[in-house]
């Protein structure tokens, strides 16, 4: 299996990445393997909250599995992924020289060098970071952590966009992906404070690399 996975990250066309996907895919599937996908503890190790569990069940009559192999079939059969490091590296655990994140390439050492002063860590939620801080930002990436409040902790995700808003500078830009294909999940307000940007996020979307979330969303602060 490994040397047909190797065949599959050296392809140089989507038709020779078809090949050896319909060559791996039967492999993948089994008794076993499905039982384990549907397992909560699984999902867990993967990164997969109960809560996005519950929104990709919700859509898909076959829940997980259904959704995994339409991923699966979609980045590798529709997507480029000789430069992939995403899935290279969930694949083999490493990357290489010429498929590999822009950080960890040479050329851009010394723009990292030069602007590393400008990065602040904080150890805390979103939600606390806001509260303490007396700051504005003209950007906000938010990745899919809201997923894991929708079910759970509805009041706790008011409060962060409440902050959210009052800390964002005049056109401030919003972006996050979900596991719902529509971000119907935000509190009401929001859909009065900012602006989605479809036009230019459906495009994109189709190109992730990942291919593990539903949906991305672009926002302006009006």
């Amino acid at each position: 299996l490994m040397q047909a996975v190797n065949n599959l990250l050296a392809a140089d066309s989507l038709e020779e990445q078809a090949y050896y996907f319909h060559d791996i895919e039967p492999q993948l599937w089994n008794p076993f393997s499905e039982w384990l996908i549907r397992r909560h503890a699984t999902m867990t190790m993967l990164g997969v909250p109960a809560s996005q569990r519950k929104m990709i069940e919700q859509q898909y009559e076959d829940g997980l599995l259904e959704f995994i192999r339409k991923s699966l079939h979609q980045v590798f059969t529709e997507l480029p992924i000789k430069d992939n490091y995403f899935w290279r590296v969930y694949l083999t655990g490493h990357y290489t020289p010429n498929c590999c994140p822009n950080y960890l390439r040479k050329d851009y050492f010394q723009i990292l060098r030069k602007r590393i002063h400008r990065i602040k860590t904080q150890t805390s939620s979103l939600l606390e970071t806001l509260q303490k801080s007396n700051e504005t930002y003209s950007h906000y990436v938010l990745l899919d952590h809201q997923d894991w409040m929708t079910f759970t902790q509805p009041d706790q995700l008011a409060k962060q966009w409440r902050q959210i808003l009052n800390h964002a500078q005049s056109d401030a830009r919003i972006l996050f992906r979900s596991a719902m294909p529509e971000p119907d999940f935000l509190p009401d307000f929001v859909f009065d404070n900012i602006r989605f940007h479809p036009e230019l996020t459906e495009s994109l979307h189709k190109k992730d690399r990942v291919g593990t979330y539903e949906s991305t969303h672009l926002a302006t602060v009006l």
